[in-house]
């Protein structure tokens, strides 16, 4: 599990503790976040803005790497992960987003070719 604390406090990242979870801004809403608004859950589920819903996720690398301004290799070190990442979110959104493209053109062509 991370030390999300000590590695705020090591890095000079503002946060607050509340709960379950540690809210520090948004790095995705920038100056638009005028509290702490993205809520990192020290229980492990995640992270996630209040104010912008598509700020949220499960990968603690992806977090890391835009908290810290580092590469995604780089964060994967600091967190004691070894190796490249199957697949990245946007990748995997996209070969999905293929596969079910191809899906749907293969049954409409089967239910044209029955007609």
């Amino acid at each position: 599990m991370i030390d999300w604390i000590q590695l705020l406090s090591r890095n000079s990242i503002p946060y607050r503790e509340e709960r379950h979870n540690i809210y520090v801004h948004c790095i995705w809403c920038g100056a638009a976040d005028q509290g702490m608004h993205l809520g990192i859950s020290t229980r492990g589920a995640g992270w996630g803005c209040w104010r912008n819903k598509r700020h949220r996720g499960k990968s603690y690398i992806r977090l890391l790497a835009a908290l810290l301004r580092i590469s995604d290799a780089q964060a994967r070190a600091l967190l004691g992960i070894r190796g490249e990442a199957l697949l990245p979110d946007n990748d995997l959104r996209t070969r999905f987003s293929a596969v079910r493209s191809a899906d749907r053109c293969a049954r409409l062509r089967w239910v044209c070719a029955r007609a």
